[in-house]
C-alpha cells in the first residue's frame, strides 16, 4: 500500500507526475486522488524512491 505523509510532504508534485492516476495537485497541494486503484508495487516503489522528502511510503 503506497501512503503520502502530509506533515513532511514539500508538495513538489514529482509523485503526480509519476503516478497521475493515483496522485493529483490541487491548489499546490498534493492529494491522493479520491478512488484511486493501488498503484502497481514496482511504480510505488520507484516513485517512494524518487520522492525528495521521503514522505512516500511504498
Amino acid at each position: 500500500m503506497l501512503s503520502l505523509d502530509d506533515e513532511t510532504c514539500i508538495e513538489c508534485g514529482i509523485c503526480a507526475d509519476l503516478l497521475p492516476q493515483f496522485f493529483e495537485v490541487v491548489g499546490g497541494r498534493v492529494r491522493v486522488r479520491l478512488g484511486a486503484p493501488e498503484p502497481d508495487p514496482e511504480a510505488a516503489a520507484e516513485a517512494a524512491r524518487d520522492c525528495p522528502s521521503g514522505s512516500l511510503r511504498a
